[in-house]
């Protein structure tokens, strides 16, 4: 039986952007309104992005590519920290890497150095 479900496949930049958008548009309808949205600091709040990109090892791939995945996320994300090290702290990226087999990919993969 085939399913009806039928993925749609962004990159990571596309789907941030977009999940960015829809937190900006959906704070931006409030600005009309008195004492409401960005604008106002009693009511402005801070937003935190996550990517919750969990892994189903071997779903979609073979262990080669998920082992590249692995190395170019993290360097991806270290590379976005120093990027924004001189930035006020506010605006400063973060990243906790939360899952240990892209941690131990990283190190065995990657020359010493750059880990």
């Amino acid at each position: 039986m085939e399913s009806e479900y039928s993925p749609i496949k962004l990159s990571r930049r596309t789907f941030l952007t977009g999940s960015a958008a829809c937190l900006i548009a959906a704070r931006l309808t409030h600005l009309g309104q008195p004492g409401q949205g960005l604008l106002n600091p009693q009511t402005a709040k801070r937003l935190y992005l996550a990517a919750d990109d969990h892994t189903d090892y071997l779903w979609t791939a073979d262990e080669a590519t998920y082992r590249q995945i692995f190395q170019d996320m993290l360097d991806y994300q270290l590379d976005r920290v120093d990027a924004t090290i001189n930035n006020p702290i506010d605006f400063q990226a973060r990243w906790n890497c939360d899952g240990w087999l892209r941690l131990w990919t990283y190190e065995k993969y990657k020359p010493a150095a750059d880990f």
